[in-house]
């Protein structure tokens, strides 16, 4: 290297030489743009891509419960079919025949909105949320039953429900893919059936059944693939006859003191995100209830009681989820 630098020297003007002997150095001493070095921060460039799109693929496969949001609602269209009996006998050891039922496929709306808190909470072994719902579904039904006239059945039986409740719970991460929940649940049932008219001779007279209820529930939801989930979710239910009544408006009228009523119901819902916070739902559920009788109610003199009765329905609800 010394004899092209003694070269320059001896043929070269000042200028020149310093020139080429401040490159000559810069090529020998290394400067901040060697090829080295620019192969290093391709290298970089090319590491820190990489793991941006690792990162990437890492939470889209965690599962989208991250980004679903704090605040959610839900709304969608509730369809299914009931079965309603009323039982003879007073208690469990006479005849259990059917004096009439109602049947039949009812269709309308579902709504419910919530908030799911990341806050963890130690005493309750996960995070709270809370979660508001509403469900109403009518239809003319099939009645099938009897009067002091004989056999009486009709296919118009006028029926409409109305189930609103709120729901108080905590959530956690299961496993990898899973998500366990249970919550306290209170309630109100509203059914209307019958309409005022007459048919067939007899009076068909307008019921109003209503009762307050508690609930335990608990459910487990899990991601089959990032952007698909399904679950199961079982509630039991109960309302103490002091919260239970019965509205019957024949002749002058009366509201009868139903007994204890239990309830239970099961739901398997299947979750598919097509956008980040957007879901299309599919949840079908089966719900059973059981009424235990009235005591006896004075209406226009005359002593009448509301036979124990259960009802079972089997539903669809589909409808989209919105988290924010």
């Amino acid at each position: 290297m010394f004899l092209p630098f003694f070269v320059s020297f001896s043929f070269a003007s000042r200028e020149e030489i310093i020139n080429k002997t401040l490159a000559r150095l810069e090529l020998a001493g290394g400067s901040e743009n060697t090829p080295s070095d620019k192969y290093s921060q391709e290298n970089l460039k090319l590491d820190e891509a990489s793991s941006a799109v690792e990162g990437s693929s890492e939470t889209e496969e965690k599962g989208l419960r991250s980004s679903r949001g704090k605040f959610y609602i839900s709304a969608g269209h509730d369809a299914n079919h009931m079965h309603y009996k009323e039982l003879t006998g007073k208690d469990a050891q006479e005849r259990r025949d059917v004096i009439d039922e109602d049947y039949g496929k009812l269709r309308g709306f579902y709504v419910k909105g919530g908030y799911k808190s990341n806050y963890y909470i130690a005493w309750m072994r996960g995070s709270p949320f809370i979660e508001a719902y509403f469900r109403r579904y009518a239809a003319l039904i099939t009645y099938d039953g009897g009067s002091s006239l004989g056999p009486l059945s009709f296919d118009d039986e006028h029926a409409k429900v109305q189930r609103f409740g709120i729901k108080l719970g905590a959530y956690r991460d299961f496993l990898t893919k899973a998500e366990i929940f249970g919550y306290f649940d209170i309630g109100k049932r509203i059914w209307y059936r019958g309409q005022n008219r007459i048919i067939q001779g007899v009076i068909d007279y307008p019921e109003k059944y209503w009762w307050t209820y508690f609930g335990l529930g608990a459910g487990v939801n899990y991601d089959l693939v990032p952007r698909l989930s399904t679950g199961i979710e079982v509630e039991l239910m109960g309302s103490p006859e002091e919260l239970t009544w019965m509205r019957a408006d024949f002749d002058e009228g009366g509201t009868f003191d139903l007994g204890c009523v239990f309830g239970a119901e099961v739901k398997l819902p299947v979750k598919y995100y097509f956008l980040k916070n957007l879901s299309f739902d599919v949840t079908p559920y089966f719900t059973y209830w059981k009424i235990d009788k009235s005591t006896d109610t004075l209406i226009s003199g005359r002593p009448y009681y509301e036979p124990d009765s259960k009802t079972h329905i089997e539903g669809l609800l589909v409808g989209l989820t919105y988290g924010f």
